[in-house]
């Protein structure tokens, strides 16, 4: 996977509290792929218990959402792309972080 870039709050880029908003494009669909990266180089995912620090005051779940996916259809070979907004939990953190 790679790290597309950090956007922050209108792709400002910003980094308030030693934390960030990125963008993140995983490589495979290895199970806690994106996680265990982002804590092997000293960047755990806010609320990451397993890889991270469990913070509850910030948000009680690991902050990764997947906001757009692309996929293919594997019988007809259509190109499906499906969005999910970004979850209350993760928008109150991320206003709250003013990131």
């Amino acid at each position: 996977g790679r790290i597309s870039g950090v956007i922050g709050e209108s792709g400002s880029g910003k980094s308030v509290m030693g934390m960030s908003l990125l963008r993140l494009l995983p490589a495979t669909g290895r199970t806690h792929q994106l996680r265990v990266h982002l804590a092997a180089i000293g960047h755990p995912l806010a609320g990451d218990w397993l890889y991270g620090t469990k913070d509850r005051a910030l948000i009680a779940r690991p902050a990764l959402h997947s906001y757009i996916l692309h996929l293919r259809q594997p019988l007809s070979g259509a190109d499906i792309t499906v969005t999910a907004p970004i979850p209350e939990d993760m928008t109150r953190l991320i206003q709250k972080e003013a990131l």
